[in-house]
């Protein structure tokens, strides 16, 4: 069964919410009016520029231009889809939500989608650890620069390229040939 999303549904949840409760949870809100104030809680300030409007069920800030309402917050707060932001929303204000049927394609797709999700949560297996170097793993010395190890200074001759830099030296630079010998320029 999927979440019937329809427009009456969203709309019922959207007047059962208090935005300025669910934005309170996360932000110190102050009355300035008939507005609320608070520190945007999508970048740092010093002054606050977040406003939330209970009238009219939205919220807005001035400094990085963030603006909506309360799914919207949900969404860009908790990084969630619409879906999952109406469900928590939901479940928060004990409001039931219709469900419709599946057809067989979308029950598949939805599988899927279940499977790709409880793959991502599982730890790695051992066999893909052994991908990623840990600090504690020494690196190979073909990796770092001429065989030097990561002890030596930077500016000891170890950390030199002596091949790349006897390719670009053996090539004069064309700013230092003399006007007269450039290709291309008649005497």
């Amino acid at each position: 069964m999927a979440v019937n999303q329809g427009e009456d549904t969203v709309q019922i949840i959207k007047d059962a919410v208090d935005i300025a409760e669910i934005i309170g949870e996360h932000v110190s809100l102050k009355r300035a009016g008939t507005n609320l104030k608070g520190l945007c809680p999508f970048h740092s300030e010093k002054t606050p520029s977040f406003t939330v409007n209970p009238d009219r069920k939205t919220y807005h800030c001035f400094g990085c231009g963030e603006g909506g309402d309360v799914f919207s917050f949900m969404m860009n707060f908790h990084r969630l889809s619409f879906v999952e932001a109406l469900k928590e929303l939901a479940r928060k204000y004990q409001i039931p939500l219709p469900e419709k049927p599946l057809n067989p394609q979308e029950l598949e797709k939805a599988q899927k989608r279940e499977a790709l999700q409880s793959a991502n949560e599982r730890p790695p297996s051992s066999s893909t650890s052994s991908c990623f170097p840990t600090p504690a793993r020494k690196r190979p010395a073909s990796i770092l620069t001429n065989g030097a190890s990561p002890r030596q200074s930077p500016r000891s001759s170890a950390w030199a390229l002596p091949r790349t830099v006897g390719i670009f030296s053996s090539t004069p630079c064309p700013s230092r040939i003399a006007p007269s010998r450039r290709p291309g320029r008649q005497a």
